[in-house]
């Protein structure tokens, strides 16, 4: 029987991973840290470089307002004073917002280290696919179309498990910039994400009703209002301008309005944030549909094979299609988690890598 040259795909991979991963580079002495989700919070508030530099701002107008106080002149205490607070609103708003980034990059990284692990194992099934088909052909059982669609598919998972290699490392690299952690520095994430599917166990009003008392635009909102009318209380006097007051006034009808205003950024975000979930949760459903005809029909093929009625060709093809069923089910059900996830974000109750089981009912 005719044979033929496959490359070893296998090795190609090996000399591949150990170029850009090199096992024999020695590794640093230090042990690697260990972060849950509140540990890397806290770890970013205090070396997160945006938040270092613009505590340094927030140090430079304290000072400047200080020596405005010493020297005593109202208009320079005033403008000093407000410059001094505009840069620590920023500071806590940047802090606010780095809690949720850093949440959001611990997921995704979570994620990036579950796909790993999923590719991995896809390699590993089409290396075994590619071997028993090679034994096949030698014994004369397929036929050499066959066998490169075998080594096709090793191929294509070895690609596929680089990718996802380089993805990985791309993920740790920004999860270290944020944390403000050094590139070099290794790091052993403590919480896990629960793989699971469910409907949401919230309506849309409730959800809308959570944000509209949560969300961070309506504390910033609600808290230029407090300072409004602190300033209106101040001014509203006989001996401060008439002017001065009206400014005053104006200031506090403008916040009023961004407060309106900004309950309707929030009904907008919520409903996009829902409707993203109920769809991505009938995606799932979709899902869940095909891969159990792919799977009633690989069965059916396997039978047909077993007779005579199909060839290997068919009966591979249907094993392809069965296998992409499954990892479009992972994905779609990954992207029914980033979703709700991502709710809850809207709403102002980010979510704990740990409260995955209160995604779903």
């Amino acid at each position: 029987m005719k044979r033929i040259q496959v490359f070893s795909l296998f090795s190609l991979f090996l000399i591949l991973s150990l170029v850009l991963n090199p096992a024999g580079m020695a590794k640093g002495e230090k042990e690697p840290l260990e972060f849950s989700l509140a540990d890397a919070i806290r770890y970013a508030k205090e070396n997160n470089l945006d938040i270092r530099i613009e505590r340094l701002n927030v140090k430079e107008k304290e000072s400047s307002y200080k020596r405005a106080l010493i020297v005593g002149e109202p208009e320079e205490i005033e403008r000093t004073y407000e410059e001094f607070n505009d840069a620590q609103t920023k500071l806590d708003q940047m802090i606010e917002s780095l809690s949720l980034q850093i949440e959001r990059e611990y997921y995704n990284l979570l994620k990036s280290e579950m796909r790993l692990v999923d590719q991995e194992d896809a390699f590993s099934k089409a290396k075994r696919n590619y071997d028993l088909d090679s034994a096949r052909f030698q014994a004369g059982l397929i036929s050499e179309l066959t066998l490169i669609n075998s080594s096709n598919d090793l191929f294509k998972a070895g690609i596929a498990l680089d990718n996802q290699k380089n993805a990985l490392e791309g993920a740790k690299y920004k999860f270290r910039d944020v944390l403000g952690l050094s590139f070099d520095i290794d790091f052993i994430l403590t919480e896990k994400i629960e793989f699971a599917f469910g409907p949401l166990a919230i309506e849309f009003e409730e959800a809308l009703n959570i944000a509209l008392s949560d969300s961070e635009i309506i504390k910033k909102a609600q808290k230029t209002i407090a300072e409004a009318e602190r300033v209106v209380g101040l001014k509203d006097n006989e001996y401060t301008p008439q002017a001065e007051l009206e400014r005053a006034l104006l200031d506090l009808e403008r916040a009023k309005l961004q407060y309106e205003k900004a309950k309707n950024t929030v009904f907008f975000d919520v409903r996009t944030a829902y409707l993203n979930v109920v769809s991505q949760e009938h995606n799932v459903e979709l899902k869940i549909r095909e891969l159990d005809f792919a799977s009633r029909n690989y069965q059916v093929n396997l039978v047909q094979h077993s007779q005579g009625v199909i060839s290997d060709n068919q009966l591979e093809n249907s094993r392809r299609a069965k296998e992409a069923a499954e990892q479009e089910l992972k994905d779609a059900i990954w992207e029914h988690i980033g979703a709700v996830r991502e709710l809850y974000n809207v709403m102002g109750r980010p979510l704990l890598i740990s409260e995955g089981d209160e995604l779903n009912g």
